[in-house]
């Protein structure tokens, strides 16, 4: 798993690398509506990370609890992964070091809370099901970055 990890950071890393050398202006009145949706977009993934794992840890059983997770998160995948998207295209995350620092460290966080699940659940690893449901959410999760 820390191998998956690491190669997951790094080929991230590297995505973002070639934005790091642009040189930025200092923020103008017309980048502020990316800005706060810069902002919002994050608040909604870590609002959306945490009902998720709320989805799985009360739940009777984790197999349901995934059920449930799963159903949320592909109610607003779609949604969420072009805001994602359009803040990595706009002008002022490329022009942001700052932003875009929050942003990546957002998306490290709420990735590795989902997996997660991984160690919480270990005890249900035997469980066909269930690693067969959490695989998906978790690459499902992850999909939500790659747009």
């Amino acid at each position: 798993m820390r191998k998956i990890i690491a190669c997951w950071l790094l080929a991230l890393v590297c995505g973002l690398s070639p934005l790091a050398g642009c040189g930025g202006s200092a923020a103008n009145n017309s980048n502020a509506p990316v800005e706060a949706s810069a902002e919002q977009t994050l608040s909604e993934l870590d609002s959306l990370t945490a009902e998720l794992l709320k989805k799985v840890e009360s739940a009777r059983d984790p197999v349901s609890g995934l059920a449930d997770a799963q159903t949320l998160l592909d109610a607003r995948r779609a949604a969420l992964a072009s805001k994602i998207a359009a803040v990595k295209k706009s002008e002022r995350f490329q022009q942001d070091n700052e932003l875009r620092r929050h942003a990546l460290e957002s998306e490290i966080d709420n990735v590795m809370r989902v997996q997660g699940l991984r160690t919480r659940y270990l005890n249900e690893a035997g469980n066909a099901e269930f690693r067969e449901r959490l695989d998906r959410l978790i690459n499902d999760y992850q999909e939500l970055f790659r747009g």
